[in-house]
């Protein structure tokens, strides 16, 4: 009876030992996902190693768009300046204080004029006869010399187009043929700026030159994209 029980255990032990082992399981079979032709695995981010080359690939690709989304540099401009030789004066200053400047010269158009007048008449000796009539009834006017306008008769060049209007209908009430027309005006100004006005530390060493300066303090300083100061399109 004894050797029964013990073939019995003998026997169990075995039949564990061959389960444990995996003898006469069925094999597992673990199936490849499809890849179509000519495209890229999937791998995913924990199974990067730190040395893994792909991982460095995907580094580098986040700092180039950090890099695209840097904010654009600035540029330090001074002005406007109205008179060319204040402007030279100012870049002398500032060369003399090791900032190496040049200067921009650039014609903005400011508000028209308004001009009251006499359309030209056919001939000269028509316009002076048609401007001594006019003076001797003590109406302030000229001949225009040259231009469109030429032979004839200017009664007033007004910034307000309220007085230019005044005067049109002053002069018409007098029986003038008087008419008004805007005249574009532009004005020069000129803008300093250093040569390199993008270097590290620049607005740190320019503007106690500027605050420590009784004829200079009072010049605006502004910072512009430096793509536009390039081109000198886009100076402000």
């Amino acid at each position: 009876m004894r050797w029964i029980f013990l073939s019995l255990f003998l026997l169990n032990l075995l039949v564990l030992a061959a389960q444990y082992n995996g003898w006469g399981a069925a094999p597992v079979v673990r199936q490849q996902p499809v890849v179509h032709e000519g495209a890229q695995p999937l791998i995913m981010l924990r199974e990067l190693k730190a040395t893994d080359p792909y991982k460095s690939v995907l580094v580098a690709d986040a700092r180039n768009k950090t890099t695209g989304n840097k904010k654009e540099r600035l540029c330090l401009l001074f002005g406007p300046i109205y008179d060319k030789t204040e402007a030279e004066e100012l870049v002398s200053y500032l060369s003399n204080n090791r900032v190496r400047a040049r200067q921009i010269e650039r014609e903005r158009e400011v508000a028209p004029d308004y001009w009251v007048y006499i359309p030209p008449l056919p001939s000269r000796a028509q316009a002076n006869k048609k401007l001594a009539e006019l003076q001797v009834r003590k109406i302030d006017s000229y001949r225009i010399s040259q231009g469109p306008l030429r032979n004839g008769i200017s009664l007033g060049l007004f910034r307000n187009i309220d007085s230019a209007r005044a005067m049109l209908e002053e002069r018409r009430k007098q029986g003038l043929n008087a008419e008004m027309k805007e005249v574009r005006r532009t004005r020069k100004e000129y803008w300093v700026t250093p040569e390199d006005p993008s270097s590290v530390g620049l607005r740190a060493r320019v503007d106690p030159l500027f605050l420590g300066s009784k004829q200079w303090s009072r010049i605006e300083r502004r910072e512009i994209l430096c793509e536009g100061l390039a081109s000198e399109k886009k100076v402000p």
